[in-house]
């Protein structure tokens, strides 16, 4: 049976922030980044580089800025009298909610320009920690105060140890002295910080907040309190994996593939794998030859012999000789193969195309689809992945997040630091230098959506992100909102359509 694998995730990013442009970029005609702040698209929070307003008291001051606009913005109706008006939650009153739930509806509310005005509403709840808090624990409009959550016996108070996800860290204090913010996860090891959904002065925030809170602001006030309706989420099931993962055991002694929710071993031993939409493919431990998989456990064909490298496009096996003098493409039968290119150092393939880098100044050029014939791209780069839509890569400082923009070399930055990339179908994911977070790019430059925590390696089909977790114990998939776990320990994973 498969078992459920929790990989520590965080729903929002923060640490592929928008960084400095490294003096050696990509391409020559770099496209800046577009002045003024992120704006996260639905179901996502947009990258920004603002800092904590550290000290700003949830029910301190409204904010200067205001949006007229913003759905958060107070019509006539929604002044004190909709606040008097609104009904005392009593423990009896407050629903029960899911863990998962009270994040999600926390997140629902961070990058939409809410104002912070205490005596204004947005869906019946006040504009402020409190009214934040209350909506994203569903109680009663328009919210509890930071000293009536306990008095009204909806929370009790925990021990750090035992904070959870959708817990609180509350300064009881009354009026414009207290404050309250929504745990989501431990940021660091030695749980010095913390991840935390608040609503402050300056508005909605996801961000890494200091334990217990931000120096300057009291933090010796803040204890941890829980939602005493806050219930554990429902097990996972697993996603059904329909032949588009593949993975080497631990002891390289079998390869399998996973339908639904099992996996079949389909081969025997072999050194490596490549998988993509021209199939599944694999490499004798013995002499190094290639062989692809006939689509029936245990039916393989001998194609080619030993390659420095391989790459899979979506119609195309491609490869580096031994000596990595040219590049080949495999006819599509028996062992024929076409020199398409002469020396390269590595080869990166999708449906966008097939790249490769020069041996002698790192730059990338595209095939053209026709022997001989490919075109300088960009320039020398940390990494490189390819998937259905674009070619993305990382500066040689792995300061930044490319994408080239499919004309000539023009790049255009679409992330900050990352310490790797992987692509395939329409999605690409980048891994933090620091911690190896993984973050989903959202389509948007610099629009970045974290989904898990580290991983040994990542590997991502039309339909699913897969993961091998750290210690390679255990083979993952994103459900969209978390990790399941489909399957056991593996030496390496490759996604195929």
């Amino acid at each position: 049976m498969a078992r459920a694998v929790r990989i520590r995730r965080s729903l929002s990013v923060r640490l592929l922030l928008t960084g400095a442009l490294s003096a050696a970029l990509l391409g020559y005609g770099v496209q800046p980044a577009t002045a003024g702040p992120a704006r996260a698209t639905a179901g996502t929070t947009a990258v920004t580089a603002e800092f904590p307003d550290e000290g700003s008291p949830g029910q301190g001051e409204p904010a200067d800025r205001v949006f007229e606009d913003s759905p958060g913005t107070a019509s006539p109706e929604e002044g004190p009298s909709a606040l008097a008006a609104a009904p005392a939650t009593s423990a009896a009153a407050a629903p029960a909610i899911t863990r998962g739930r009270v994040i999600e509806r926390a997140r629902s509310r961070v990058g939409r320009g809410l104002a912070y005005n205490q005596s204004g509403t947005h869906d019946g709840y006040r504009r402020d920690c409190l009214g934040y808090v209350s909506m994203a624990w569903g109680l009663a409009r328009a919210g509890l105060t930071t000293d009536t959550f306990a008095a009204r016996g909806v929370t009790r108070q925990i021990t750090k140890d035992e904070l959870r996800l959708g817990d609180a860290l509350n300064n009881d204090n009354s009026g414009s002295s207290g404050h309250i913010v929504l745990f989501e996860g431990w940021a660091d090891a030695g749980r010095a910080s913390y991840w935390g959904y608040e609503f402050s002065g300056s508005g909605v925030h996801h961000r890494r907040i200091p334990y217990p809170y931000f120096a300057g602001s009291n933090p010796g006030a803040y204890r941890p309190i829980r939602n005493r309706h806050v219930v554990d989420d429902a097990p996972s099931v697993p996603v059904p994996v329909d032949g588009d993962l593949y993975a080497l055991t631990p002891d390289k002694s079998a390869v399998v593939v996973w339908n639904g929710g099992s996996r079949t071993a389909v081969g025997g031993p072999a050194a490596a794998l490549y998988a993509g939409g021209a199939g599944l493919f694999a490499t004798n431990p013995g002499d190094g030859g290639i062989h692809k998989y006939n689509g029936t456990p245990g039916s393989w064909t001998r194609i080619g012999d030993a390659g420095a490298a391989f790459a899979v496009s979506d119609r195309h096996l491609f490869a580096l000789t031994p000596n990595r003098a040219a590049v080949m493409q495999w006819s599509g039968s028996g062992t024929g193969w076409t020199k398409i290119g002469d020396a390269a150092t590595a080869l990166y393939a999708g449906a966008a195309g097939l790249f490769a880098t020069n041996p002698a100044d790192g730059g990338v050029h595209r095939y053209n689809g026709t022997p001989g014939s490919w075109t300088r791209v960009g320039n020398a780069g940390a990494a490189f992945a390819v998937n259905d839509d674009a070619l993305y890569g990382l500066t040689p400082n792995r300061g930044a997040v490319m994408r080239w923009t499919g004309s000539g070399e023009r790049w255009e930055q679409v992330g900050g630091p990352a310490a790797d990339l992987y692509a395939g179908g329409t999605t690409m994911v980048a891994i933090a230098p620091n911690g190896g977070d993984v973050f989903r790019f959202d389509g948007t430059a610099h629009s970045w959506t974290q989904i898990g925590g580290p991983g040994a390696s990542f590997a991502l089909s039309r339909t699913h992100v897969h993961g091998l977790t750290p210690d390679r114990s255990a083979v993952t998939v994103w459900t969209g909102s978390g990790w399941n776990g489909i399957g056991s320990a593996a030496d390496r994973i490759v996604a195929g359509r």
